[in-house]
């Protein structure tokens, strides 16, 4: 009987490791789930305001954006109004107080324009209206011909809603993770929002751990698109 019951006690003790073990493997699994999650929501971010293929240096790639150059400062505004145009619509954007809204129908206070640039970026804003492109038959050159996508008051960001909005919206799906030393890499398909089996291309990123108001997240460091043929 005292054998039988020692093996009895011996499989009880086998079966719970078994049971931590399977535990562990799953808690580990989902954290790491949890985290390719969040990665993704990082990464799209960028992609649903249609940026990619940048880097935050000064210069290097011609076929990359430099970020951290003085002359990208306006593709940084242009970010900061589109990514709380999309996330925060309902508490950051606000109607154009003025009778004729020359310069479109919404307003953004340019803190949060500095604000999102800063989380995602790690880089500062230096604030100014945003030209846009010359219309056709208008002579290069010339200030006066170059609409502006955003007016900045001085305070706020005067803006047109449709020309920071995108018709074809594309997220991240994070797949894999690698760390050297203080930089992550990332990389992943993109999809597009209303179809998720519609993958046009991958995708490489690199982003260093960042502390932001309290929280820990990401810095980008760089994104790169390769579409699929």
């Amino acid at each position: 009987n005292n054998f039988s019951g020692g093996i009895t006690m011996r499989r009880k003790i086998f079966y719970s490791i078994i049971l931590i073990i399977i535990l562990l493997f799953t808690m580990g699994a989902d954290k790491k789930n949890d985290e390719l999650k969040r990665m993704s929501v990082f990464i799209s971010n960028f992609t649903e305001a249609n940026f990619y293929d940048f880097d935050v240096q000064r210069g290097g790639d011609e076929g990359m954006t430099h970020f951290a150059s003085p002359s990208e400062n306006e593709g940084l505004i242009f970010f900061g109004i589109a990514h709380n145009l999309i996330n925060n619509s309902k508490t950051r954007i606000k109607n154009c107080p003025d009778k004729k809204c020359e310069y479109g129908s919404k307003i953004i206070d340019s803190k949060f324009v500095a604000e999102s640039v800063r989380k995602y970026f790690d880089l500062p804003v230096k604030h100014a209206s945003i030209l846009g492109n010359l219309p056709e038959g208008a002579e290069d050159g010339d200030p006066a011909d170059e609409p502006e996508q955003a007016h900045f008051d001085g305070k706020n960001y005067h803006f047109n809603p449709a020309t920071f909005q995108s018709d074809t919206v594309l997220y991240a799906d994070v797949q894999k993770v690698s760390r050297q030393g203080k930089i992550i890499t990332m990389s992943g398909e993109i999809y597009h929002s209303d179809n998720k089996s519609i993958r046009p291309a991958t995708f490489t990123a690199t982003a260093k751990p960042y502390k932001f108001a309290n929280k820990d997240t990401w810095a980008i460091l760089s994104l790169k698109f390769s579409w699929k043929e």
